[in-house]
């Protein structure tokens, strides 16, 4: 193979990540849209990442009632390619790890009342650039029944090399094309926006 064709095989080659990264930036949230997420939401602190890098979630657990929400229990099973995952903190309640799976119990939520957990997990060399890897907590309680949360997710970019640990060179021509793929995506968007407005006004 001719070396410019070796240089261009590999940015040809993680297209489909450019695809999965306009779907996961540009999805609308619907947080205030669902009862469920008044009681527990979700985020994380990076939507793009690397083998190898740190994931740090937040969960956030409230109480809207009127009413003391008792024996509450919150489950968060992690995606199989994350490893070591542990808590980092935990504002009330208790919150244990186990295997890949959160559990946080021995919680009773005021009227009012909110609760921060906090979680790391690292992206293992089990995922691929271009998974996607997606993450839901499920909230219950006696006086609430079960709701879960809205979904996190985080899309795994091409990383560092594992022999070296250094960056690949075609690593900075893939995030430049991410950033014009998510430029023209707006354009494009903005665009569609527009004549659908001036089309209504006809």
């Amino acid at each position: 193979m001719p070396p410019h064709h070796r240089r261009i095989y590999p940015v040809l080659r993680f297209l489909p990540v450019f695809i999965l990264l306009g779907m996961a930036i540009f999805r609308v949230p619907t947080l205030a849209a669902s009862e469920d997420h008044v009681y527990v939401t979700k985020t994380v602190d990076k939507s793009l990442a690397a083998v190898g890098d740190v994931l740090v979630y937040t969960i956030v657990l409230g109480n809207p009632k009127e009413v003391p929400l008792t024996e509450v229990v919150v489950q968060d099973s992690f995606d199989a390619r994350l490893d070591h995952v542990q808590v980092v903190s935990a504002s009330a309640g208790q919150a244990v790890v186990e295997g890949s799976t959160l559990t946080i119990s021995s919680l009773v939520l005021q009227p009012g009342e909110t609760v921060m957990v906090t979680v790391a997990a690292q992206i293992s060399s089990r995922a691929a650039p271009g998974d996607v890897i997606s993450n839901v907590a499920r909230f219950q309680s006696p006086e609430a029944s079960v709701h879960m949360s809205n979904s996190v997710d985080v899309v795994v970019l091409p990383g560092a090399l594992p022999a070296t640990g250094e960056a690949p060179w075609w690593r900075l021509p893939i995030l430049l094309l991410i950033v014009v793929t998510w430029v023209l995506l707006a354009a494009v968007g903005m665009d569609v926006r527009r004549r659908r407005r001036d089309l209504f006004k006809k």
